[in-house]
């Protein structure tokens, strides 16, 4: 057994659960002062909700598609500032167009998720020449 390859795996994991454990302690606040002070109105438009699903799955698939670049800082860099031009983008669409379909997303998604990888491949991999 690969002790320092086991060690990476555990740490790794451990650091994933951490992360885990956080929101959930998170949303267990907000879900307690929701339910005990009826403060707290979370409500989430439908075409949000579709738009973070969509959202999720460009960030698995671009990390997918570069998971040889995922150490990499100017990865995780690029990949954000793109996501945050989609996530800006849509919201200021779904603002003027409310009733958004949500099987639009699936198409917009399917045109969006090979460009935001070559995107932020092709930032990723700049070379500069001298």
């Amino acid at each position: 057994m690969n002790g320092p390859g086991v060690r990476r795996w555990l740490t790794e994991g451990l650091k994933l659960l951490a992360i885990a454990l956080c929101c959930l302690a998170v949303l267990a606040v907000f879900f307690f002062v929701w339910v005990k002070t009826g403060l707290v109105r979370i409500h989430i438009p439908r075409p949000l909700f579709f738009l973070s699903g969509w959202t999720c799955f460009l960030f698995w698939f671009v990390c997918r598609q570069l998971r040889h670049d995922i150490r990499r800082l100017k990865f995780w860099a690029a990949l954000i500032a793109v996501l945050t031009v989609h996530v800006g983008v849509f919201v200021m669409a779904l603002d003027r167009y409310p009733a958004w379909p949500p099987v639009w997303f699936m198409f917009t998604s399917m045109i969006e998720a090979p460009l935001i990888t070559t995107t932020v491949n092709s930032i990723v991999h700049t070379h500069h020449r001298q």
